[in-house]
């Protein structure tokens, strides 16, 4: 069994967040990407660019735990 962190409120990683994931494996890490939204933009149409978050695995107390390690933003020009 593996935790899966909860996006909390307040959370600067996840401002923007509206979903639209995509998760891919590169070697023994987790890659997360998706949209940032900005004010007055449709769910079609993020103009925010796109924010890349790359899990590692890590033990817990109970169970594997997957922590960011690292964050990259790429801002639409």
């Amino acid at each position: 069994m593996r935790h899966f962190p909860d996006i909390e409120q307040g959370d600067d990683l996840f401002t923007g967040y509206m979903g639209h994931d995509v998760f891919a494996i590169e070697g023994q890490q987790l890659i997360r990407t998706f949209p940032i939204y900005t004010k007055g933009d449709t769910n079609q149409n993020p103009t925010g660019g796109f924010r890349r978050l790359t899990y590692g695995l890590y033990p817990g107390e109970a169970m594997w735990q997957l922590k960011i390690v690292k964050s990259e933003t790429v801002i639409n020009r």
